[in-house]
């Protein structure tokens, strides 16, 4: 509705960034000593900032906010994709949708054999996650602009297990890193995934509308029917109802012209799901603890490893204490000796 370059958009690029920022150094100043704790005693901070002392709460932050922007753009985009680019009503595009909820519930169950059985871990779900999340949003871009149907609901199944995935194991290695302080890292957590949702949604609405316009703009110009060029509304956000009255060339047009603006909005969200699997790869590790089992006199028959915690990069972690280099070492030894 307003250029770049407006006043509109240009306060709101400038206030916004200005006041999250004041935000967060209002935050710092009421940790216990600072200034506005001497001013306001009686206030706490509600983002303490001694829980970004550990470097996996700013990733395990990134993670949830690239499940947020993911979770909630699948949702709402992919409806746009059926009503618009393929023609469906909102009861048939909300059946589409469908294949989402499988997804997450196969993630989800994944992610507590995972915690729960074995390897009791929550890097390798964490990781796993942000993997297969990035590749199903990247191959649902592709299948939206080529409007395979069958790929596009096999995409939206597939970021859905990603999704899943990730939803206990960051609650678990949260609560591992931050023992003490549950309640604040978790609330820290629950609010980056509408946090992540809502940036991705105007991410993407804005690409979307900026995209599909561009795109009806030429099909104005280039079609030979005046009379359905005219309905077609260039300088206002998309109509879901924009394919009614429109003759059979340029409906074609127009919806195809709405799965490339889908595609370009997805796009426009990988960077977060990029940003995801790096926070992946450089978290710790958490293990989760397993009471003693015991037998009827209360005699400890299994002793079972408790709950520990790894900080840094768990990765460089396992090649470096693990042993990995002297491992290989030793069986190309064992090879050679076995040869000779």
């Amino acid at each position: 509705m307003y250029s770049w370059d407006s006043a509109a958009v240009l306060s709101t690029l400038i206030l916004g960034p200005l006041l999250l920022l004041l935000f967060f150094f209002h935050e710092f100043l009421l940790e216990p000593g600072r200034f506005m704790s001497r001013l306001f005693p009686r206030q706490t901070p509600m983002l303490p900032f001694h829980l970004f002392r550990k470097t996996d709460t700013l990733l395990l932050m990134t993670i949830n906010f690239a499940t947020g922007a993911s979770l909630m753009s699948a949702f709402y985009f992919i409806s746009i994709y059926w009503e618009i680019a393929e023609g469906y009503s909102a009861s048939e595009a909300g059946v589409q949708l469908l294949y989402y909820t499988p997804g997450i519930g196969v993630g989800v169950y994944t992610a507590m054999f995972l915690c729960n059985i074995t390897p009791r871990q929550t890097f390798f779900p964490l990781l796993t996650g942000s993997v297969i999340e990035a590749v199903g949003i990247a191959v649902l871009a592709y299948a939206c602009s080529k409007r395979t149907k069958g790929l596009v609901n096999g995409m939206l199944a597939l970021s859905g297990i990603g999704t899943g995935l990730r939803f206990m194991p960051v609650v678990l290695h949260a609560a591992g890193i931050w023992p003490t302080r549950i309640a604040a890292v978790l609330s820290l957590m629950s609010f980056m995934i509408p946090f992540g949702g809502t940036l991705g949604i105007a991410m993407m609405g804005s690409v979307f509308t900026n995209k599909f316009n561009q795109a009806l703009r030429g099909i104005e110009t280039g079609s030979t029917d005046p009379a359905g060029s005219s309905s077609l509304n260039t300088n206002a956000p998309p109509s879901l109802n924009i394919l009614n009255g429109l003759p059979a060339k340029e409906k074609s047009q127009v919806q195809h012209a709405a799965a490339r603006a889908v595609m370009w909005s997805f796009v426009s969200i990988l960077p977060f799901m990029g940003c995801s699997i790096l926070a992946a790869l450089l978290l710790g590790n958490v293990w989760i603890g397993r009471a003693a089992k015991k037998d009827k006199t209360g005699k400890i028959r299994k002793e079972e490893v408790g709950r520990r915690v790894l900080y840094g990069v768990y990765l460089w972690q396992l090649v470096r204490v693990s042993g990995l280099f002297s491992s290989f070492h030793y069986s190309m030894a064992l090879i050679q000796c076995r040869s000779r």
